[in-house]
């Protein structure tokens, strides 16, 4: 039996062009039975337009900000599908062959519980650290394993990426990688340099100390290493 995928996309306070570009690309894609895109109490006003261009996506609207993870948690309750794709609204550079690769490695192999795309051009400090993989916001999980996540785990704001490597790595799931060209602007540049700090600064402190402590965090770090999915015909050569 075919399996099937949805598109969960949070958003928070993105231009409308970002979000039709993300959009634009993920309409595009073979194998998605469906695209979530979850407004998290966004202050400007993108959606009338991007309502109009899009009224195949399933666009819900949240009153007031929750975070990320709460936004996904909303999109979830929409899924019909076995595999979801999350990914980050703010992406810049984001590729139509990656993702399209990526949808394919998981559709094609059912031995396979999930994937990651790993950041391929990420700055050295991101790569040695290796959050370019290990909180890539890009990433294909089962519906029902993202449920038991959010139901047992409880992770908030940006731990969603740190619980499900914690929840893969101690179930011994099957995940690999495979590369992305796309990058997360910082919030300086987004917000400015003081606000823009304080966030990343808030965002950092809730992902390494936040859950659970700091041997939670260093727990996928150590423990935790997909290796890259080769056996198709990869859209990028380069690690």
């Amino acid at each position: 039996m075919p399996r099937s995928l949805s598109v969960i996309l949070p958003i928070f306070n993105e231009a409308a062009s970002t979000v039709h570009s993300t959009l634009k690309i993920l309409s595009k894609l073979k194998g998605i039975t469906q695209i979530i895109s979850v407004d998290d109490g966004s202050l400007n006003s993108y959606r009338k337009s991007i309502e109009k261009l899009y009224p195949n996506v399933i666009h819900i609207e949240l009153k007031s900000n929750q975070g990320k993870t709460n936004a996904i948690n909303e999109g979830l309750k929409y899924v019909t599908s076995d595999y979801i794709l999350l990914l980050d609204s703010d992406l810049v550079g984001l590729d139509f062959h990656e993702l399209q690769f990526g949808i394919e490695i998981i559709l094609q192999n059912t031995y396979l519980d999930g994937l990651i795309y790993k950041r391929i051009n990420a700055n050295f400090p991101t790569k040695i650290q290796r959050t370019h993989l290990l909180l890539s916001g890009e990433r294909i999980i089962k519906t029902q394993d993202l449920k038991k996540i959010l139901q047992t785990m409880h992770p908030t704001g940006f731990q969603i990426e740190l619980a499900i490597n914690i929840y893969w790595l101690e179930h011994k799931k099957n995940i690999v990688w495979s590369a992305s060209s796309a990058l997360s602007p910082h919030k300086i540049v987004k917000l400015g340099l003081l606000k823009g700090s304080i966030e990343d600064f808030k965002m950092d402190y809730s992902v390494i100390l936040g859950y659970g402590g700091l041997w939670r965090y260093m727990q996928p770090l150590l423990f935790f290493h997909p290796h890259e999915y080769k056996n198709l015909t990869s859209p990028t050569a380069k690690d």
